[in-house]
């Protein structure tokens, strides 16, 4: 759970995160990262055991998979490599691409709800600050020197 709240503290502070997650105690540990970590703990507290670890199973599938479009993306396409190089990245690829989505379609109705709403919320999460700015720009709310809103705690 700290390397949890330390990763989205980080966030915060690279801007990828609304930056109330900045907040530090006394002790320097970051509050509202490890209130967050919490939450989605006290949300898997009542499932059972098999159903965690096809969740966690199911979750990290997913980012291997963006992980591995990001690996394909960033050394195929935008490297200066020679062909024979980028089929063989594609054929490393394609192994564990189709283990992953074999392990995703194993997976319950259930996971499915989980993993898209867990996205969702991802999405939402990451792009709170820029629908932050659009809503104070809506409610007239002045924006300071470091480009968030006066008034707003997203920012």
């Amino acid at each position: 759970m700290s390397s949890d709240s330390m990763q989205i503290q980080g966030m915060a502070d690279r801007g990828q995160l609304p930056s109330f997650f900045r907040h530090q105690s006394q002790h320097d540990t970051p509050t509202y990262a490890i209130l967050l970590g919490l939450l989605v703990i006290l949300v898997l507290l009542p499932l059972p055991f098999g159903i965690i670890i096809e969740l966690s199973n199911f979750s990290f599938c997913l980012s291997v998979i963006v992980e591995f479009l990001a690996f394909a993306q960033l050394r195929i396409r935008k490297g200066d490599c020679t062909q024979l190089r980028k089929a063989l990245y594609v054929i490393l690829l394609v192994a564990p691409m189709l283990f992953n989505i074999a392990v995703l379609l194993l997976a319950s109705y259930a996971t499915y709800i989980f993993g898209a709403c867990m996205t969702v919320f991802g999405i939402l999460l990451i792009n709170a600050k820029r629908l932050n700015l659009a809503f104070c720009s809506i409610c007239g709310w002045g924006v300071d020197r470091d480009g968030g809103c006066d008034s707003c705690c997203l920012c």
